[in-house]
């Protein structure tokens, strides 16, 4: 095989591989994420080991973002799985976007045939949904429609202008329908702002984005009409709640990845049928706020020098001069400045390669550059290839084990897989606190060891430091108020309680400590804090019931029973989620026994 064969091949392969993970829905899950890793890790190493590109200005700058996010999340240092998974996808973003620069003219052809065809089958995907439920909001392959709209977005400049009709209506056409049947606010803006800039004439431009505009406003309606949505208004709330966690940390930010462990102290008021704290920050809803949130100011300055560096060469060489290329990154930008993708490769990666090929940005030289050498060449597919298998391959691998927390051996064999998981260490942990009988000091041990664990890998995890303090609270009930025990489950209620104020559950668990210790006072404190953070927690209403008797205060625990009996009338007859179930069950024996006292 030639090598120009070759590199033909590699470039094909990686499109392809990528076109696959957008048919598979994203790879979200375990299994499809590790073979499509590690298809990308093969490939990656391949390109890299018969065309090792010599990075330029461009690359320099976008190679220093990544090489910053590194620092930050060793700085954090509260997620590291989070982290190693984000920066493997930045980095992989990255490797495309310099493979597709360097890719020859016929490379870009068969990359763009292959990312079109994707493309069709992602829109038929949500065409097909749609229709099948007689609803717009459809993603089709994917579980959120915005994802598929963002895939599509771009593409609809860069497929229009074909010479054959099929090439210059059915594809196109294809793909607006499906970006209006997910009824993403973002792609339609980026559809309209895209034909302003593709237009030639001013009074075209006018009346693209006066129809456009007017198109988009029908288009939301009916979307709303059939399936309202409030997440349009509280995106602005959600950025302000970004905002306050940008400026209290302001050089390295939370760290890549580590915003939704971050966010649990700026949680958000969103109340629904029986609940007040249920929504929980995620996604910036904005690539720039989710930029300056994981990587901090100094990050969102190195990309700003990327971003200038991009322009500049764009605008030198010609990059640009294609309305198709002009439009396609307008498109992007305002998916961009909508939605938070830093996250979700699939976009990132297929971004990558449509933006490298379609906008190569000048290959010239001003003077030769010394071929790599074999040995480098070698190194570098190594190295690019063994990132990409540690970053992406080894967590799907432990997460396929399929740990539920009764086989120590399954907890061991993930954890040896990926020592930075944390849940096959909390699944045991949480199957010992499940135990009913009285704990031995052997279960106490491997108890604490587990949760302890777990802590150690991901310390910015409100959910690690509960089930340490729950595990030591076990101690203390069943084997004695032994002073460390007591000092630990405190500190670590104390710390879950920082991370996640506004949900009921780690006040609840620390009030439940304090008053098995005899502190009725404290109990009540913690108790309360509950309650004012969700109001309709029954558990919450029921534990104070039972702390006022304690203090012999009758009068208050016949309005904390009567409070939580009220409570408990919101989930009847209702479809209720997961959050608001847990706020409203209550076992049947603690509502006799304090039934039974309160006579």
């Amino acid at each position: 095989m030639s090598r120009r064969t070759l590199l033909l091949a590699t470039t094909a392969g990686l499109a392809g591989a990528i076109v696959a993970m957008a048919v598979l829905g994203g790879a979200f899950y375990p299994r499809p994420a590790v073979a499509v890793g590690a298809a990308v890790a093969a490939l990656l190493g391949l390109a890299y080991l018969v065309r090792m590109p010599r990075p330029d200005l461009l690359e320099a700058a976008l190679g220093a973002c990544v090489a910053w996010s590194v620092v930050a999340a060793a700085v954090e240092h509260s997620a590291p799985l989070a982290a190693k998974e984000t920066i493997t996808g930045w980095l992989v973003a990255l490797a495309l976007f310099v493979v597709a620069r360097r890719a020859t003219q016929d490379e870009r052809r068969v990359v763009q045939g292959l990312l079109a065809g994707g493309a069709v089958v992602v829109a038929l995907g949500v065409v097909a949904e749609a229709a099948a439920f007689r609803s717009p909001r459809a993603g089709g392959l994917f579980e959120n429609p915005n994802l598929a709209a963002a895939l599509l977005a771009p593409m609809v400049p860069l497929t229009w202008g074909g010479k054959q009709t099929v090439q210059r209506w059915v594809v196109p056409g294809v793909l607006v329908v499906a970006i209006v049947l997910t009824s993403s606010r973002a792609a339609l803006l980026a559809l309209v702002a895209a034909a302003v800039v593709a237009v030639p004439k001013r009074w075209q431009r006018w009346a693209a984005g006066a129809a456009g505009l007017v198109g988009v406003a029908a288009a939301m309606w009916w979307r709303l009409a059939q399936h309202p949505d409030s997440l349009a208004w509280f995106r602005f709330r959600i950025w302000g709640a970004v905002t306050r966690l940008v400026m209290a940390s302001p050089i390295v930010g939370v760290g890549p990845g580590g915003l939704a462990d971050a966010a649990g102290v700026v949680r958000l008021p969103t109340r629904s049928l029986c609940a007040l704290h249920g929504y929980r920050i995620l996604y910036a809803e904005s690539s720039v706020l989710g930029w300056a949130v994981q990587t901090g100011v100094v990050g969102l300055i190195l990309a700003a020098a990327a971003l200038w560096v991009w322009g500049h060469r764009a605008s030198s060489s010609g990059g640009l001069s294609a309305p198709s290329s002009r439009a396609m990154v307008v498109a992007m930008l305002v998916v961009l400045l909508l939605h938070d993708l830093l996250q979700i490769n699939v976009v990132l990666w297929w971004w990558a390669l449509v933006l490298g090929g379609t906008v190569p940005l000048g290959m010239r030289r001003r003077r030769p550059v010394r071929s790599p050498r074999r040995v480098e060449q070698g190194l570098a597919a190594v190295v690019i290839a063994g990132v990409v298998l540690w970053g992406m391959v080894q967590p799907g691998l432990a997460r396929n084990v399929g740990v539920d927390g009764t086989s120590p051996r399954a907890v061991d064999r993930a954890l040896m897989m990926e020592p930075w998981l944390d849940r096959p260490a909390l699944a045991r942990a949480d199957d010992l606190l499940r135990q009913g009988l009285r704990w031995s000091w052997e279960v106490a041990g491997e108890a604490q060891e587990r949760a302890e664990a777990a802590l150690a890998v991901h310390a910015g995890s409100a959910v690690c430091w509960a089930t340490v303090g729950r595990v030591n609270a076990r101690i203390v009930t069943d084997l004695g108020g032994w002073p460390s025990a007591v000092a630990r489950a405190r500190e670590a209620f104390a710390r879950a309680s920082s991370l996640e104020p506004e949900l009921p559950w780690y006040w609840l668990d620390w009030a439940r400590l304090e008053r098995a210790l005899g502190r009725t006072g404290r109990a009540r404190e913690l108790v309360t804090r509950a309650t004012q953070a969700e109001p309709r927690c029954v558990p919450a209403w029921l534990l104070l019931a039972r702390v006022e008797l304690d203090g012999g205060r009758p009068a208050a625990a016949r309005a904390a029973y009567a409070q939580a009996a009220e409570a408990r009338q919101c989930g009847r007859g209702r479809l209720l989620s997961d959050y608001e179930r847990a706020l409203l069950e209550a076992p049947s024996w603690q509502w006799r026994s304090l039934e039974a006292s309160l006579r």
